[in-house]
């Protein structure tokens, strides 16, 4: 029966063991499937859930050596955060290259669109639609450039969680259920916008972005702020036009009786 040798968190060479033993310890908790082991008669490194089922008689046994001496040393997965030898090409948890660079990542750049879309369409609402008169249907214009952003904002979010990999196949909870994806992010944001927007704002942290919660909340207010203030305005001026047709309509009415 074949012997293996394991990693142990320390990066100490641990064994020999059965395989038997060690699904004894995986079931235990004490090694996971991404533990390194090593069979005794090789030095080639594995994660535990690759060691093969085979029960070939074992050929001259020797001690694993260590695989920091053999430049195999265990390095933190940079997608998934698993511990994975420095030698193999991907991570098996997630498929993450491990020796590749990586590109520069564009998350923060559509983290600032997200944060910076509410802040330009306030002053848009100000500016643009503040100087608008009631002929121009502001109101409209108002209405439109609100729902826009609701629905922009729900965009990005859906597209950065994405290259995130918020909710991709790796990414489970303590139950191993999936967790919420870029679309149910993307919905959650533009049905619950001031609840959604700020806490995705959050959320993204946990991925390797910036927590951008403080500022997500502050936009929140601005934007809102400047679009129930702009209504109220335009409600306003509207009520003013009405009084003063009417009063102008009374004034027609009482020069008709005067006449008459």
């Amino acid at each position: 029966m074949k012997n293996y040798y394991y990693l142990d968190s320390s990066e100490e060479v641990q064994g020999p063991f059965t395989l038997s033993d060690l699904d004894s310890m995986h079931k235990g908790g004490k090694i996971t499937a991404a533990t390194q082991v090593c069979e005794e008669s090789t030095e080639n490194w594995m994660p535990f859930f690759q060691v093969p089922r085979s029960t070939a008689p074992q050929q001259t046994p020797k001690v694993a050596s260590s695989p920091t001496s053999t430049n195999t040393t265990l390095v933190n997965c940079s997608a998934c955060g698993k511990s994975v030898s420095r030698r193999a090409p991907a991570c098996p948890n997630c498929g993450e290259p491990i020796n590749e660079p990586k590109a520069k990542s564009p998350q923060e750049t559509i983290g600032i669109f997200i944060l910076l879309m509410p802040l330009v369409a306030a002053l848009l609402i100000w500016f643009w639609i503040g100087g608008m008169n009631l002929l121009q249907n502001p109101s409209s214009t108002l209405m439109f450039l609100t729902i826009g952003t609701v629905i922009g904002t729900g965009v990005l979010v859906g597209v950065e969680a994405n290259q995130l990999g918020i909710g991709g196949d790796s990414d489970t909870d303590k139950k191993g259920r999936k967790k919420t994806g870029p679309v149910g992010w993307a919905a959650f944001t533009m049905l619950m916008w001031i609840i959604g927007y700020p806490v995705y704002l959050w959320y993204r942290s946990k991925y390797g972005a910036k927590n951008m919660v403080v500022g997500g909340i502050a936009v929140t207010f601005i934007f809102l702020g400047a679009a129930v203030l702009m209504n109220a305005a335009i409600e306003e001026k509207k009520g003013q036009v009405r009084d003063s047709l009417n009063e102008f309509q009374r004034s027609i009415d009482l020069d008709g009786m005067f006449d008459e």
